[in-house]
């Protein structure tokens, strides 16, 4: 994988979120939902209804930090420098407009979120999914060279403490809104 890697990740998630979110509306035969990939506190998170995956925070991953590079599946090669492994930490959080009463609308902001951690936990392995909603085959949904690592780009839910959100969140300038976090590994950027 290439620098480009990070960013193909994030775009990977919100295209799977986008291609799956709206199984089964929720809100009306009619209803869409928007996937953003900004920071929490960018204003363009509250313009319309949906979910916000927003990567903050990335570190090198511990296990594999001195392994070999092995290159790709349809270019291995062995270098004896490392290549740069990486995991994801990610926030995500639902929104809704406002339109109406508030109880309702934190309902359909509960069911959101609900929605997309089910998609999350149904694809748990983003470079092995291959259904007529998301294929981790076609290059428009999924960047091939994401899809020719060695190592399967796990999605994994973490375990986040409320003062850990606070840390959050007030990094942020925001106050807290119900929102869970995911690490995604292994993204191992070649030498």
């Amino acid at each position: 994988m290439s620098y480009l890697a990070v960013g193909s990740v994030t775009q990977s998630i919100a295209a799977l979120l986008s291609s799956k979110l709206n199984k089964p509306p929720l809100m009306g035969a009619g209803a869409t939902f928007r996937v953003t990939t900004l920071p929490p506190d960018d204003d363009r998170v509250h313009d319309q209804t949906g979910v916000n995956l927003s990567l903050y925070r990335i570190h090198e991953d511990p296990v594999t930090k001195n392994m070999a590079w092995r290159g790709t599946r349809t270019n291995p090669l062995t270098s004896s420098k490392p290549p740069l492994s990486l995991s994801l930490s990610y926030l995500l959080t639902a929104y809704v407009q406002k339109v109406g009463g508030t109880l309702q609308n934190d309902i359909t902001t509960h069911q959101l979120l609900g929605n997309a951690m089910a998609i999350l936990h149904d694809y748990p392995v983003l470079n092995d999914i291959h259904d007529a909603d998301f294929d981790a085959d076609m290059d428009s949904q999924f960047p091939s060279e994401l899809r020719t690592a060695f190592d399967k780009i796990k999605i994994t839910m973490l375990s986040t403490s409320m003062e850990e959100f606070a840390h959050i969140w007030t990094g942020f300038g925001k106050a807290y809104r119900l929102s869970v976090t995911y690490q995604v590994s292994l993204v191992e950027i070649g030498p």
